[in-house]
């Protein structure tokens, strides 16, 4: 897919890369960065702060980071016997704990998007609504800290 892009704008660069190393980007280079529903697929928490300092290193002084996240009612909820919802999701939050690792690098705005989709139809397979499951959704918006 990403090669049939190419040819809509020669300019635009396409790469391949974990997230925790961005080293073929250029510090200060990127305007605008999205993430949807990744970071908690990350493997552990190391793996996120070399994320997250990769990130405040290629976003631009003006940039912004958008990022969307599940967050869990409660830290330290057992949801490994859920296989509807734990399946790769290695890190499972709160709001607030995620806010407060997000202002470790970066100025950080929160939103919440749960009323957006509080009469969504989408069913998990133990028949429960999704936003039952995931009762705050939260959509970050980061720019950078003075370096």
């Amino acid at each position: 897919m990403i090669p049939s892009l190419h040819k809509f704008n020669k300019n635009v660069k396409f790469y391949a890369a974990t997230a925790w190393d961005l080293h073929m980007l250029k510090d200060n280079s990127i305007d605008c960065i999205v993430s949807t529903q990744v970071l908690e697929h990350l493997p552990d928490e190391t793996k996120l702060d070399l994320t997250l300092l990769e990130l405040k290193y290629v976003l631009n002084y003006q940039g912004r980071i958008l990022i969307q996240i599940p967050c869990t009612k409660e830290e330290n909820m057992d949801l490994s016997n859920r296989k509807d919802i734990a399946v790769g999701h290695t890190l499972l939050h709160t709001d607030k704990w995620w806010t407060n690792k997000f202002f470790k690098f970066f100025n950080c705005e929160t939103t919440k998007v749960r009323e957006r989709f509080k009469n969504s139809k989408i069913k998990l397979s133990n028949g429960k609504n999704f936003f039952e499951e995931y009762p705050t959704w939260y959509t970050y918006i980061l720019t950078n800290k003075e370096r």
